[in-house]
């Protein structure tokens, strides 16, 4: 059993905001089942000359790194009010370090050998869902359309793209994910329901190394 000082509950909140995340983005009206496409109705899209799959996976060919500023809203059955941190994101593939820098400053780096808080480790093994959260993750950042279609279906809704669980996929405590992308194909934002948290992540200064 954890204890309960500070350095404890960095290390539980960071976990808990991975497994949350998905990863893993948004102004969240809607309770944890209902994803953005449905809590909000855009008069026109974003994306110049429409959104498609095909048009993302072009954009985010040969990334070689993806740095942002990340506000994560989160909430839960078991969080009293909404938990907002700030993140600063630096994706390269097969690594994510997420710098929290408010409420609390703890770096949580996710790679294939699991998450790493410095002083703390948990390996992928630990459990299925870690596993499969690792691996989406990683497939997320890189717009990598046919691993991602090996758990959820995908659909596009104007500028978003909708993410549903497939029947089977380790994936199902997700109960469905919405990416919102701007003119530039930019990721603006992320939603992510599970069976029990929502969370909304918002990205601003995205900088894109090819």
């Amino acid at each position: 059993m954890l204890g309960t000082n500070s350095a404890e509950a960095s290390f539980r909140a960071a976990v808990a905001a991975f497994v949350a995340t998905a990863t893993a983005v948004f102004p969240l009206a809607a309770p944890a089942d209902v994803t953005q496409s449905q809590a909000l109705a855009k008069p026109a899209p974003l994306v110049e000359g429409g959104l498609s799959l095909e048009r993302l996976k072009a954009h985010y060919a040969g990334l070689s790194r993806l740095q942002a500023d990340v506000e994560q809203t989160r909430k839960g059955r078991h969080l009293l009010k909404p938990f907002v941190s700030q993140i600063k994101l630096d994706y390269e593939p097969g690594v994510i370090t997420w710098n929290y820098v408010k409420p609390f400053v703890q770096t949580v780096r996710v790679s294939r050998h699991g998450f790493d808080l410095g002083d703390r480790k948990l390996p992928p093994a630990h459990s299925e869902r870690l596993r499969s959260l690792t691996t989406l993750l990683d497939s997320l950042f890189r717009m990598d359309i046919e691993a991602i279609r090996k758990d959820f279906d995908l659909k596009v809704e104007g500028d978003v793209v909708v993410a549903s669980p497939r029947a089977g996929s380790p994936l199902k405590f997700v109960k469905g994910m919405d990416f919102e992308f701007d003119h530039k194909l930019d990721i603006l934002s992320v939603t992510v329901a599970t069976e029990t948290d929502s969370a909304v992540m918002k990205f601003s200064n995205i900088k894109i190394d090819r």
